[in-house]
Formats: C-alpha cells, structure tokens, sequence
C-alpha cells in the first residue's frame, strides 16, 4: 500500500501457493495464496468473508497460526473451486508465519531492488618518468 508515494507494507508482496486452514463463521475451510507479504496474503478462497471478519489461520506447510482481519473480498469466478479472494492482514505478530521459503524470496527481492554500491573513482594513473 502506498501513500503519498511512499511505500507502508510490512515486507515485499512474494508470490507464493501456501495451502492454508481457516476458521471463520463456525466452518474451517481450505484456501491456497496467490500473494504473501510480511503482515498479510492474497488468499483464494471457497468462502467469502465479510470486510473486517476476523479469522484463524493455519500454515498447512508448517503447522503455524495466527489471527488475520478481512480487508478486501471480492468475488471471483475465474478459477473453479475458488468463490472469493480475501485480502487478508495479519493482526498481531508473526514474522516467521510463511515460513523460511518468504523469508528467501522476499529478501532476494529487496536485494534486487537496493541501489547498486557507490563504485569508488578510477583515479588516473600517475605519469613516470621516461
């Protein structure tokens, strides 16, 4: 998300399939990721979900969970079995949640976004004598 031009994500968007479990309505249901950053995910879903409905998710890769908030849904009839796309926001901590696979991913992709090292001066060479 950008405001004013500046960049307020809490990591790179990766994309990344994560099988997920969550809980919401009194249901669990399974859903895969399209996106993943550090605080959120784009998560394609059997379900919709209202804006700001509060959810349980589980990693099914390994095994961790956190509470996410519903910030954007919208229906999609684009894939079979997918019904909605969840923005998702992860609301307490959580920095190791997607697991070592984002963590790589999204620090190759700051790294390829880093201004490249100042190189230092040639200096000319010094002339000798003949």
């Amino acid at each position: 998300m950008t405001h004013g031009g500046v960049e307020r994500r809490r990591g790179p968007r990766v994309s990344m399939r994560v099988p997920l479990e969550f809980e919401w309505g009194g249901g669990a249901y399974r859903a895969v990721t399209s996106l993943v950053n550090g605080g959120g995910a784009l998560v394609l879903s059997p379900v919709f979900c209202p804006l700001r409905s509060e959810v349980r998710v589980r990693n099914l890769e390994n095994g961790s969970e956190a509470d996410f908030r519903v910030v954007w849904s919208w229906f999609d009839r684009a894939q079979e079995g997918v019904k909605c796309r969840l923005a998702l926001e992860m609301t307490g901590p959580g920095e190791s949640f997607w697991g070592p696979g984002y963590q790589i991913a999204a620090a190759r992709m700051l790294s390829e976004d880093a201004p490249p090292e100042p190189r230092a001066k040639a200096s000319a060479p010094s002339p000798t004598a003949v």
